[in-house]
């Protein structure tokens, strides 16, 4: 395609009969970019490998490419041991078989974005990830920090966005209600609306930017029962991505 005044360009590719992406089936396909010059010299490259898949809430229900699919998974650090923040690929191939092992489908990145090769193996091996966007434990009426949940919203989300495996926007970890988890999701919204977005320990409908789930930290088993007995559920599906094993 040719590039608009703005230099912004859209390129349409119909797939007939695709193998979808799930994690039970992480099909993927290889896309391939070319940037050429007025002299059809090709001035950059990039290949990425992208899955084709389709969330949407139906009735209170998380659906993958119209299949209800329950998330089971745990909160991740990117941490090692050994390592500390300076982990690579073998880690996380590490982490990764043995959370497929362990009959996880679903991982929250908290409480940042990790490296971008965490989500390559994530499409490949077949995770449903949160992918959560780095604010945490701030009051988000405090005015000084826009900016700074504006920026970050934008980077996590351009960045990431061509990942299959990302089926989830986390809006931050447990801030205080305010204006910034209001504009960080309204920003998340505009350039991604294909995905559903949570704010930390809110319900969907608090805030002055409605997102798709309601999402609690730390609950019980009867809070929970009690949670899903809530007509809530017919409209918004409830998550708790935050909670101890013990419990």
């Amino acid at each position: 395609g040719k590039a608009a005044a703005d230099g912004q360009v859209t390129l349409t590719q119909i797939v007939s009969h695709p193998r979808l992406w799930s994690a039970e089936l992480p099909n993927l396909y290889a896309l391939s970019i070319n940037l050429k010059d007025r002299h059809d010299k090709v001035v950059e490259q990039v290949t990425r490998k992208v899955g084709i898949r389709e969330i949407s809430i139906q009735n209170g229900v998380f659906c993958v490419n119209s299949v209800p699919v329950k998330l089971a998974g745990i909160c991740r650090h990117d941490v090692s041991a050994t390592l500390g923040s300076a982990v690579n690929e073998e880690l996380w191939k590490k982490d990764l078989t043995l959370m497929k092992a362990a009959n996880f489908n679903a991982i929250r990145t908290s409480h940042y974005p990790y490296g971008s090769g965490f989500y390559d193996l994530c499409d490949q091996m077949g995770f449903y990830v949160l992918g959560e966007e780095p604010f945490c434990w701030v009051d988000c009426s405090n005015t000084n920090l826009t900016q700074a949940f504006a920026q970050r919203a934008r980077e996590a989300v351009q960045r990431d966005k061509n990942h299959a495996c990302i089926v989830l926007w986390g809006i931050g970890n447990e801030n205080k209600p305010g204006v910034n988890n209001a504009l960080a999701a309204q920003i998340t919204r505009q350039m991604d609306p294909t995905r559903p977005q949570l704010i930390s320990c809110q319900r969907a409908d608090a805030g002055t930017t409605p997102v798709e789930f309601d999402d609690k930290h730390y609950i019980t088993p009867a809070r929970m029962h009690q949670a899903e007995l809530d007509p809530r559920r017919s409209q918004w599906p409830m998550i708790y991505s935050e909670n101890p094993n013990v419990w």
